[in-house]
């Protein structure tokens, strides 16, 4: 947990994946909870996913 957010550190195809996903609505409304060991299934459109090289380059499409 990191406040109103959690942060998932995965692997998809060999790469290292880390995937923050908020735990509150903008009223400040709990919306969900994750435990270490649940599988999930993530969802996302493209104007959400920030994509960095190895060197930390933000890599924009």
């Amino acid at each position: 947990m990191m406040g109103s957010k959690v942060h998932f550190h995965a692997n998809a195809e060999g790469k290292d994946v880390v995937v923050i996903v908020p735990t509150m609505n903008a009223e400040g409304e709990h919306i969900g909870s994750f435990r270490a060991g649940d599988k999930l299934n993530l969802t996302f459109s493209g104007n959400v996913c920030h994509l960095f090289d190895s060197q930390g380059r933000n890599l924009e499409f």
